[in-house]
């Protein structure tokens, strides 16, 4: 190989790793964050429902909200979810929030 092509060569390297190291260092990074947030998040779910925190209830018309309510804790909320899913079914929409 004369310096010629080893200049070229090493130009290519150049450019690819600079377009190449960005991209996986963001996918490693995201890699990570979704990997923590799987870990934290059965945590989470077993401490609200242990430690019986209020669970919001959300009636949506697409992507707006329609109502919210408090519902209780865990069993509260179920049946609050059942219970609004039947009066929509029979046309009693909540009132709007």
């Amino acid at each position: 190989m004369d310096l010629g092509s080893d200049l070229v060569v090493a130009i290519v390297l150049f450019v690819v790793l600079l377009v190449v190291l960005p991209l996986v260092f963001v996918a490693l990074i995201s890699g990570v964050e979704l990997l923590l947030l799987l870990l934290l998040l059965p945590i989470a779910l077993l401490g609200r429902i242990a430690f019986g925190r209020q669970w919001t209830v959300e009636v949506r018309r697409g992507r707006r909200l329609h109502h919210e309510e408090l519902a209780g804790d865990w069993r509260h909320s179920g049946l609050r979810i059942r219970t609004i899913a039947g009066e929509i079914v029979r046309g009693e929409l909540p009132p709007t929030t």
